[in-house]
């Protein structure tokens, strides 16, 4: 497991997303919408893992593809 951050400056998201996606991992898990945006522009296919309040909103995924869980307001997503 490789870990990367940004240090909290915004600036610096392009330099770690590229970084992670350089090594070709299995799996990246990011927290934020902005750096989900990014990594998701550098790569289709990576799968990625991030947090977000609203996804959807952020424009990290299209409304279409998201399914609500049988219980609770828990939501699946994939980012292609």
């Amino acid at each position: 497991m490789e870990r990367y951050s940004a240090l909290g400056q915004l600036d610096r998201y392009g330099d770690v997303a590229r970084a992670a996606v350089e090594n070709h991992p299995d799996l990246i898990i990011c927290l934020g919408s902005p750096l989900a945006l990014r990594l998701k522009q550098l790569t289709p296919t990576i799968p990625i893992v991030a947090t977000s309040a609203d996804p959807v909103a952020a424009g990290i995924q299209p409304h279409k593809e998201m399914t609500q869980w049988p219980r609770g307001r828990r939501y699946r997503m994939e980012i292609s």
